[in-house]
């Protein structure tokens, strides 16, 4: 709880509250969450929630649509597939909106989204939390070493969906975003929390299995 205070904060301080992209990553948190509780049903709608209020939410909700083909889950990937076509209807209805107030004149940026930031871009974005945001960005570069460590460690159906998130997110950030796109970190900022709290029970299994590899390796010398 500790550790989420950091990315939830940012929630209340001050005008950020009317950022969609945080409360996508809350949703997306949720959604995970209720995954773990055994709440599919409640995990898929607030997926659909995050997505609806912000479309960066979609790479979570493709993750998961494949994760309910494999598991054969046909119900569940039936909820998703009706709620994500839904959500298609709606943002086409968002686009043709936004295309009828673009003026003539109107400039879009001068480069495209695909800008291939790679780790410093990525390092930029787990710094999206409250403390992390007061602290050196090597802080952040251990704290996702960290959390990645915590997450492969992690091996239940509910850290595989949590890691295969963060992985999806971490590479798409490295190839999208522009340098004032930092604030998409809040997408997976509570989901590092996850992994930061995973990673002693990582490391102490990683640590016994040194320790056996250890022991084994004069047994198998001797015979």
């Amino acid at each position: 709880m500790l550790l989420l205070s950091g990315p939830l904060l940012l929630c209340v301080l001050g005008d950020l509250f009317v950022m969609p992209v945080l409360w996508a990553g809350v949703l997306i948190a949720l959604s995970i969450t209720c995954y773990g509780l055994n709440r599919p049903a409640v995990g898929v709608g607030l997926g659909l929630a995050a997505v609806f209020v912000r479309e960066l939410a979609l790479p979570y909700c493709l993750l998961a649509v494949g994760l309910a083909w494999r598991s054969g889950q046909r119900r569940e990937l039936r909820w998703w597939l009706l709620g994500l076509a839904a959500w298609g209807a709606f943002y086409a209805a968002h686009c043709l909106r936004v295309a009828e107030l673009i003026q003539p004149g109107d400039r879009a940026h001068a480069h495209g989204w695909v800008q291939f930031g790679g780790a410093a871009f990525v390092l930029a974005t787990v710094q999206i939390n409250a403390y992390l945001l007061l602290l050196p960005q090597w802080v952040a570069a251990l704290c996702f070493a960290a959390a990645m460590c915590g997450f492969a460690g992690w091996s239940t159906p509910l850290g595989l969906r949590c890691g295969l998130t963060v992985c999806l997110y971490v590479i798409t950030l490295g190839a999208v975003g522009q340098e004032f796109n930092q604030y998409w970190g809040a997408l997976v900022a509570p989901l590092w929390c996850f992994g930061l709290a995973r990673f002693p029970a990582s490391l102490r299994d990683l640590w016994t299995a040194a320790h056996w590899v250890r022991i084994a390796r004069p047994q198998s010398a001797s015979c």
